[in-house]
């Protein structure tokens, strides 16, 4: 995949899309250990109340794909497409 991608970390569509996100899942954009750090713990509880609403971490990631090489491997046959959107939109079959 191919394309661009905008980060918002503030205004108003970033507001509409924490706003989106269920206060249940809230909490781990509080966390302040980094994603993937090894931990000895298998779980980590998550704040709630009014506090855990508090958007520290949070980010909206706002992406446009220009082009896309698919690749579909099966054992009754393989299918490769290429899809582009730079001019409209255009599609065809390739060799896999």
């Amino acid at each position: 995949i191919q394309g661009t991608a905008e980060v918002l970390e503030s205004g108003p569509r970033w507001l509409q899309e924490w706003q989106r996100t269920a206060p249940h899942s809230r909490g781990i954009y509080r966390l302040t250990q980094a994603p993937g750090q090894a931990t000895a713990q298998a779980q980590w509880p998550l704040p709630d109340g009014p506090e855990a609403a508090e958007p520290e971490n949070f980010a909206v990631v706002i992406t446009a794909m220009t082009t896309l090489d698919m690749l579909w491997l099966h054992r009754s046959g393989h299918q490769r497409a290429w899809f582009d959107w730079r001019t409209g939109f255009q599609a065809s079959w390739s060799t896999p």
